[in-house]
């Protein structure tokens, strides 16, 4: 690790105060995502085989530890070879914050394996995972495995207690997913700010007959009209023998013979258009689909609408429980970086640098916490990656001064939800949506308003002029004169194709000096 000797320039931020306009309407791109990343980061550790490296044995010395666990030199490496980010090689602070973000990720890590250290894992479930990742690396021949681990500095032991360790972490992260439990109150609030995303589809509720010859199917149709039964000529005719048990009934439960609601994705194409067209209901005529001729009789037509917290009740609890679990693990993960104790060898020159770089009320948000959102975003690694030092200047100039001012809304949000007493679930981004949403609610607006609003901005509601351009180039100026003065009269007409027999031709790229050169544009 190199040393730190240059603080970043970063402001120091006192803010408390509440939710902005501007605020508002800036959104956080973090959330569930963030989150996912963050857990992804502490579990997905197995190492990098493709490199070659030093003997297995050889682990250099002792860098630091973390809660007394050490982290060696060779440790160190392995983790810098599993992400190509830290491969690059950045002077300046661009270079200081990729050195602190692989501590920083190393750190999490290795508090996390701390933290899952109680949970048990058996000889066998290690076995089966060093299986499972020998199979699909393509190594079963023993030789073959060996060489690979030991290219990436571990040995047969060394290994398999590192599958070991990712596995305690994967439970310990399932443990914290399955203790949480969603009160009434959060699930009507995560109702009340997300019921757009609980809108039921058109369904019906219909009786289908199901045959293989046309002839047959204009025979019942025949019937139909003369006054037969559906479920009478249902048990007659129909060959479709999974509803015709059913009297014909979809959607039905086993055993009913009552028609359940059923989507335009539960048909066939051709018979779902014709059948949602009923919306009073009726018979289809005969409509043909994948060599079978269908008839439905549509009894009730049921549109698209918002679903009622009963009625989404099972989706609902489910993704409320997810959010409150995406908020439980950021928690979790803040707590082990909050409580790692970081302390470096005497005869090492690590370096460990994570200060404040804002303040929200007594919240801090940390060096660590704004490397790791820019960072982690795979288009800042490519940019990096392929843009050198003018990359570098622009993410420590304009992506991270964005990416801070990004985390102070955030943290404004959370606190602002805090002080409303509402049940809001979720990770810290979540929470700022949803707060956003909830001071918004009954925010209304009239048609003077939305007049001003498009008197002020017309621009933004206003098509751009365009025009089609056609260029015409001569070698002489007698020729080019006389293409105008033929346009001209012909009212446009003319086309520098209809004029090659007067040598015109036509070109794409501006003409030379000597050559006279003519445009003209049709809006």
């Amino acid at each position: 690790m190199r040393e730190n000797t240059n603080k970043p320039r970063y402001r120091a931020l006192e803010q408390s105060e509440p939710l902005s306009r501007r605020t508002i309407v800036s959104r956080v791109v973090l959330g569930v995502v963030g989150v996912a990343l963050l857990a992804g980061m502490v579990i997905q550790f197995t190492p990098n085989l493709g490199g070659g490296g030093a003997a297995a044995q050889v682990e250099g010395k002792r860098l630091f530890t973390v809660n007394g666990v050490p982290v060696t030199e060779r440790e160190l490496d392995r983790f810098r070879q599993q992400n190509q980010l830290f491969t690059l090689n950045f002077d300046g602070t661009v270079g200081q914050d990729l050195e602190n973000a692989l501590a920083a990720q190393v750190i999490l890590i290795k508090a996390a394996q701390s933290d899952a250290a109680k949970i048990r894992i058996s000889d066998g479930e290690v076995s089966e995972q060093l299986k499972q990742f020998r199979a699909s690396n393509g190594l079963a021949k023993d030789s073959d495995f060996l060489a690979r681990i030991q290219q990436a500095g571990y040995t047969d032991a060394s290994f398999r207690e590192t599958l070991r360790l990712q596995s305690q972490i994967q439970k310990r992260l399932k443990e914290i997913q399955d203790g949480v439990k969603v009160t009434d109150a959060e699930l009507k609030l995560f109702y009340d700010l997300n019921k757009a995303n609980y809108r039921s589809e058109e369904r019906i509720l219909a009786r289908q007959i199901v045959v293989e010859d046309a002839k047959v199917a204009a025979e019942v149709k025949t019937k139909l009209a003369g006054g037969s039964g559906f479920v009478e000529l249902v048990k007659q005719y129909s060959k479709d023998e999974a509803t015709k048990t059913e009297d014909g009934a979809l959607g039905s439960k086993k055993g009913e013979k009552k028609p359940g609601e059923v989507t335009a994705l539960a048909l066939p194409t051709n018979v779902a258009t014709a059948a949602f067209k009923l919306k009073d209901g009726g018979t289809t005529d005969t409509i043909a689909d994948g060599g079978k001729f269908y008839i439905l009789n549509v009894e009730k037509f049921l549109p698209a609408g918002q679903q009622t917290l009963e009625e989404a009740k099972t989706k609902l609890t489910e993704d409320a429980k997810q959010a409150k679990a995406n908020g439980a693990i950021e928690n979790w993960i803040k707590t082990l970086e909050r409580n790692a104790k970081v302390v470096p060898e005497p005869d090492s020159n690590f370096s460990y640098f994570d200060p404040s770089v804002a303040k929200v009320g007594d919240a801090e948000i940390k060096l660590h916490e704004l490397n790791r959102q820019v960072y982690n975003n795979p288009q800042i690694e490519q940019f990096l990656a392929q843009g050198g030092a003018q990359g570098s200047t622009l993410v420590e100039q304009f992506f991270k001064t964005q990416t801070l001012d990004n985390l102070i809304k955030q943290q404004v949000g959370v606190q602002a939800a805090k002080k409303t007493g509402q049940p809001f679930i979720g990770a810290d981004a979540d929470v700022l949506n949803a707060v956003q949403q909830w001071q918004t609610r009954n925010v209304t607006v009239t048609d003077a308003e939305i007049r001003k609003y498009y008197t002020d901005n017309v621009s933004f509601y206003t098509t751009p002029t365009s025009a089609n351009i056609n260029q015409a180039s001569f070698t002489s100026l007698d020729a080019a004169k006389a293409f105008r003065s033929a346009f001209i009269t012909q009212g446009g007409a003319t086309s520098p194709k209809r004029l090659r027999s007067k040598k015109a031709r036509s070109r794409n790229s501006a003409a030379s000096p000597r050559k006279a050169l003519i445009q003209h544009s049709k809006p």
